[in-house]
């Protein structure tokens, strides 16, 4: 029972301390100078869609029937439409096999790169790192912080104001992000396509499926900067 009484109370000093957090304004932001941040890894995620229908609707038609069918309104669209996407974290690479190959964790990554990616340079400023994704708040971000001297330098902005552009700078991890399928079903149904009904005298007539291949995203490097204005 003291056991208990001790967690409970530790909760409530912790739950007391989150209570009193308070937001900080734009002037206070840009007085912060980073000095520790967080760090995500991203891996083995998968992401499915799938979209019931996409239609394009003439709800009145043709003026007269057509070879018989109905004069009326019809819609053309997708029917279905589904995607697979899997987001991997990109940890090392090798040319073990001759050919310089990025590799996940526990499983070969999905895209085939080959020569395609400049991952063999040995300088130790540009060579293929592994990286998490990163969130830091600093008092100076480079690009925004670069910009804003540019504009000075033109006369776009004051010679007093300030150019050193306090925010958030999110690092890119090294991902790969690859869609592995998608099939879109294309038909024609009625002027409510959604509602269940279909068009007696299309009732089945599809144009067919669209199917696209896979598709590969790597991301290797890079930023993001998020700055107040």
């Amino acid at each position: 029972m003291k056991k208990v009484l001790v967690m409970l109370a530790a909760l409530l000093l912790v739950a007391g301390s989150a209570w009193a957090l308070k937001p900080i304004s734009n002037t206070q932001m840009a007085s912060i100078t980073g000095q520790a941040g967080v760090t995500i890894a991203v891996d083995d995620v998968k992401l499915y869609q799938h979209i019931e229908g996409l239609w394009y609707t003439d709800t009145d038609g043709l003026t007269t029937a057509v070879n018989g069918y109905n004069a009326a309104g019809a819609s053309v669209g997708i029917k279905d439409l589904e995607v697979m996407v899997n987001v991997n974290a990109i940890t090392s690479y090798d040319n073990s096999t001759g050919t310089w190959e990025l590799h996940s964790i526990g499983r070969e990554l999905q895209g085939d790169y080959g020569s395609r990616l400049d991952v063999t340079n040995d300088d130790a400023n540009t060579a293929f790192l592994a990286k998490p994704i990163t969130i830091d708040v600093t008092s100076e971000l480079p690009a925004l912080s670069a910009g804003a001297a540019y504009n000075q330098s033109i006369g776009a902005i004051p010679s007093t104001a300030p150019t050193n552009v306090a925010g958030v700078m999110i690092g890119l991890g090294t991902l790969e992000i690859v869609q592995s399928n998608m099939k879109i079903d294309v038909a024609i149904s009625d002027t409510d396509p959604l509602n269940g009904d279909t068009l007696t005298s299309l009732n089945g007539h599809d144009f067919g499926t669209l199917y696209i291949g896979k598709t590969t995203l790597a991301i290797l490097d890079g930023q993001i900067e998020i700055a107040p204005h």
